[in-house]
């Protein structure tokens, strides 16, 4: 099953919109494919797919350099608050930006995670506002404040998770 999944990621790696597939049921797990750049309607996205499995446990299998960061902080904080999402990153898979902060959110992650500070957003928020907000959620989540800084950086960070 696993191949399946990887196989179906590596395809879906140039998709335009965030598009999150599923579920495949896999030893009672719900397993979904998040592929693409995340936009203005992935916090719909992330909370249709929550609303409907809430009390279940998800597996999240991600290929997604980023994208728009107008709702990051609503999605961090439903990833979180929902404490039974698992983030995967296979070996030839990406998670980088948004996609990064989205996972760090979960009960746990396997792979590599790339951070950078948010530089842009599409409503014009003060980008300043948008990363002390993200640096609260780390904060809160439990990161040192060196981690945080590192991650909130302008040059690209790298945390591998095993």
């Amino acid at each position: 099953m696993k191949r399946i999944f990887l196989l179906l990621l590596l395809v879906c790696t140039n998709c335009m919109a965030l598009s999150i597939q599923g579920p495949l049921i896999v030893n009672g797990n719900y397993n979904f494919i998040l592929s693409g750049k995340y936009d203005s309607q992935s916090y719909n996205d992330f909370k249709n797919l929550y609303d409907e499995y809430w009390d279940k446990e998800i597996i999240i299998h991600s290929n997604s350099a980023g994208g728009n960061a107008d709702d990051i902080i609503k999605i961090m904080d439903l990833v979180y608050e929902h404490k039974k999402t698992k983030w995967m990153v296979d070996d030839k898979s990406i998670c980088d930006s948004c996609c990064a902060f989205t996972a760090i959110s979960s009960k746990s992650v396997s792979g590599r995670l790339r951070f950078h500070a948010i530089t842009w957003n599409k409503n014009n928020l003060p980008v300043l506002e948008t990363n002390e907000q993200i640096k609260n959620r780390l904060t809160k989540i439990g990161f040192s404040d060196i981690m945080v800084n590192n991650m909130l950086g302008k040059d690209l960070f790298e945390v591998s998770y095993k």
